[in-house]
């Protein structure tokens, strides 16, 4: 019987090494919370649908079904799918969904004071 060839990595698994924790002062750490809360609040300016603590349920859905609508617009060939699938015109198809953009859940519920 012939010998397989042995591969370099066959039966070696790699060492595991073990990270280093290195000591972060409090300074440090308030300066690492000033960072992440200054890269989350560019996030919130640059992204409108990201949300924030005070986000309802209706708002947040709403996010979510524009941003759906808005992307199946600006993708030509989903555009085209749908509009294939609906048996339509594709300029119909778009128009349909900026209008539905505006209100993509319904009316907004009522505010409790």
């Amino acid at each position: 019987m012939d010998k397989q060839p042995s591969l370099p990595w066959y039966g070696h698994y790699p060492k595991i090494c073990k990270p280093t924790y290195t000591h972060v002062s409090h300074t440090q750490s308030s300066e690492l919370r000033y960072t992440a809360n200054t890269q989350l609040e560019h996030l919130h300016a640059r992204y409108t649908g990201t949300g924030h603590a005070d986000l309802t349920k209706y708002e947040w859905l709403t996010h979510q079904h524009r941003d759906t609508l808005s992307s199946i617009v600006g993708h030509p060939t989903l555009l085209s799918y749908l509009s294939i699938a609906d048996g339509e015109a594709t300029g119909r198809v778009k128009f349909e969904m900026v209008e539905r953009m505006l209100q993509p859940c319904g009316p907004p519920p009522a505010k409790d004071d």
